[in-house]
């Protein structure tokens, strides 16, 4: 009989942890990006109107 490979018993435990860290940095940074495009794309639609004469 072969001898198996033993790993410690919080094995699984740590990577479910890393795994879920992982992925909740990267649904931070999206709708970090996300909230950014949005005020910026406000900010250009602002300095639009600022510059387009009134007429009426």
């Amino acid at each position: 009989m072969g001898r198996k490979d033993i790993q410690p018993i919080y094995t699984q435990t740590y990577q479910r942890r890393r795994r879920s860290m992982i992925i909740y940095s990267l649904l931070g940074v999206i709708l970090l990006v996300a909230i950014g495009g949005w005020l910026g794309y406000k900010y250009y639609e602002k300095q639009q109107l600022k510059n387009t004469p009134l007429l009426g």
